[in-house]
């Protein structure tokens, strides 16, 4: 059994193509039970954020494994396997757990350190769990993942300065408006991102935030956390007449604001400009607005730009979490090669007290003629030499579990007891 990861990240892959391979939180149950029906794979946990979409299986065989993994992003993306290849990257066991630890640390997000991917861990094994495609093995890594990020947040300063992409959407719109404190914001989506961004934007000093979604309920209560206003998703073109600012976190599968959308928009509203942050994935808003007189248009892209300047303390930091990693990955190696000699020196155990047991029986005749202290003694006696001779091999088990040389010992122990 191998612990194998395939995914795709801002890292390998250019935007149009994690949009392609995204997987919306609505389509994210049925993506598990797609995966875990796959006749090389036991359990499944899918990661899927705004810039990274990764499977984490616990495959019976590695090479089927994987290629099962590539076709189901494939027909999921609708890319062909050679351009979807070119951006996939696959790690196994102790690798794939270091992966998946630096991905809980913030180490491999596009803001170093950032604070929302530990959530997003959480809930991915939550998902899964609930989808019943996780069981012990993965469940147990990806709380190890969490206990992972969050030494790396509490020992070091790799949190520290912009924590999250919804502070550098913050940072952006100050940067290109200076003071937003008179600024009209309109916040297009009520869900976790959404809810980050319009509280980023409360405590930088907007007064007046318009959050819109397809859930008036949610956009109510999101406002009033806020202390904004809310509009119905219908009104999403009047509600942009008045605003200086639009941030977008939409779980939707397609454009929700397209180059005419803007075009008529901006028409009713001239000599205004309109600056538009889209950290939505798929995009909420068609690239080509960007090209629309008066409308600035950013996204993912441009956040990666922006953090670049502000990297040099979280990069001082990035040994000392990579050192945390490399001693968690270490204790995950120990643990896991220990669950998989446990089932050996039970059986082991299990046998020899069998045979124990048996000849006690064969010596009942002669024992039963004994006072019964005496035979209490007999039993004692023997259950203490079993332990005495079963001690040695058991510690040789155990200590063989992170050696290199363990499958031979683990075998000859098999062959020896006849297990």
């Amino acid at each position: 059994m191998s612990l194998v990861v395939v995914g795709v990240s801002h890292r390998t892959a250019p935007l149009a193509i994690l949009e392609r391979t995204s997987i919306p939180s609505t389509d994210l149950e049925k993506a598990l039970h797609q995966l875990s029906l796959k006749p090389h794979i036991s359990e499944t946990v899918v990661l899927a954020t705004c810039n990274r979409t990764e499977c984490y299986v616990q495959a019976t065989r590695f090479h089927d494994a994987v290629d099962e993994i590539t076709d189901f992003l494939g027909e999921w993306s609708g890319l062909d396997r050679e351009t979807l290849s070119e951006h996939l990257y696959t790690y196994h066991d102790d690798t794939a757990a270091r992966h998946l630890f630096q991905v809980a640390a913030g180490t491999l997000s596009i803001v170093l350190g950032e604070t929302e991917i530990l959530g997003q861990v959480r809930n991915a094994a939550l998902r899964a769990h609930e989808a019943g495609t996780s069981r012990h093995q993965l469940g147990r890594l990806f709380r190890h993942a969490q206990e992972v990020g969050r030494r790396a947040r509490t020992e070091t300063k790799i949190g520290e300065g912009f924590a999250s992409l919804s502070s550098v959407a913050v940072a952006m719109a100050a940067e290109t408006l200076g003071n937003l404190s008179d600024k009209t914001v309109v916040l297009l989506g009520a869900g976790e991102i959404g809810m980050r961004m319009a509280t980023a934007m409360a405590s930088s000093g907007v007064h007046d935030v318009v959050v819109v979604n397809r859930s008036p309920l949610a956009a109510a209560d999101l406002a009033a956390q806020v202390g904004g206003r809310h509009r119905p998703i219908e009104e999403l073109p009047d509600a942009l007449h008045d605003a200086d600012i639009l941030l977008t976190s939409t779980g939707a599968d397609h454009v929700m604001l397209d180059r005419d959308d803007l075009e008529m928009i901006m028409s009713l509203r001239p000599g205004r400009p309109l600056l538009i942050i889209d950290l939505a994935m798929p995009r909420d808003v068609a690239p080509d607005a960007g090209l629309v007189p008066g409308v600035t248009r950013m996204d993912m892209e441009d956040c990666k730009t922006f953090v670049e300047s502000s990297l040099d303390q979280r990069r001082q930091e990035l040994s000392t979490v990579l050192e945390i990693v490399d001693h968690e990955v270490e204790r995950e190696r120990s643990e896991r090669a220990h669950r998989e000699v446990a089932p050996l020196i039970a059986e082991m155990r299990r046998r020899v007290e069998q045979i124990r047991q048996a000849e006690l029986v064969r010596y009942r005749g002669r024992l039963e003629g004994l006072d019964p202290e005496v035979q209490e003694l007999v039993d004692s006696i023997t259950k203490s030499l079993v332990n005495k001779l079963l001690h040695q091999p058991t510690m040789a088990l155990k200590m063989s579990a992170n050696q290199s040389d363990g499958p031979l010992t683990t075998d000859l122990v098999a062959r020896l007891y006849e297990l």
